[in-house]
């Protein structure tokens, strides 16, 4: 079931055998934005809105990414609500076995990405930090996929 959601529609590249070097690949790069969530609809949507204002210098593309470790699917309606106003194209998942790992191979297993950049729920990126993330991956001529976890958190109050 495709549940992608925004504007500006994916397209799938022609990867063909074996893995794509830089100039094989389509233009701009797409990162997947991961995310897993267990019970906090709030933080999710907070999450969410955060990433919808990330700075992409026109470098890429990205996407959001949600796989919801909760089988009463607590997070389902943060994600509608938020589909509403987004304009980065959403996808949700669930992974009804409770288990933070399962959770992770789920949503990367629905990320479609050339770059996997993964953040908690109860994290709040700053404006740039896709934009810092995929530049040193260019600059450092990163192979593959980028698994980046944000360490950056919400502030308490």
């Amino acid at each position: 079931m495709n549940n992608w959601s925004g504007q500006g529609g994916l397209q799938d590249a022609d990867a063909g055998p074996g893995p794509m070097n830089r100039t094989q690949q389509r233009s701009p790069v797409h990162i997947s934005v991961c995310v897993c969530t267990y019970k906090r609809p709030l933080m999710l949507k907070q999450l969410i809105s955060a990433l919808n204002g990330q700075h992409t210098g026109g470098l890429f593309t990205y996407s959001i990414v949600i796989a919801d470790n909760d089988e009463d699917q607590s997070g389902a309606a943060a994600v509608a609500e938020s589909r509403m106003i987004s304009s980065v194209p959403l996808k949700y998942c669930v992974e009804p076995r409770r288990s933070i790992a399962l959770a992770r191979n789920k949503v990367i297993e629905n990320a479609c990405g050339d770059y996997l950049a993964l953040i908690d729920d109860d994290e709040s990126p700053a404006p740039d930090w896709l934009l810092t993330l995929y530049k040193t991956c260019e600059k450092y001529q990163v192979e593959g996929r980028c698994f980046a976890i944000s360490m950056r958190r919400r502030q308490r109050g």
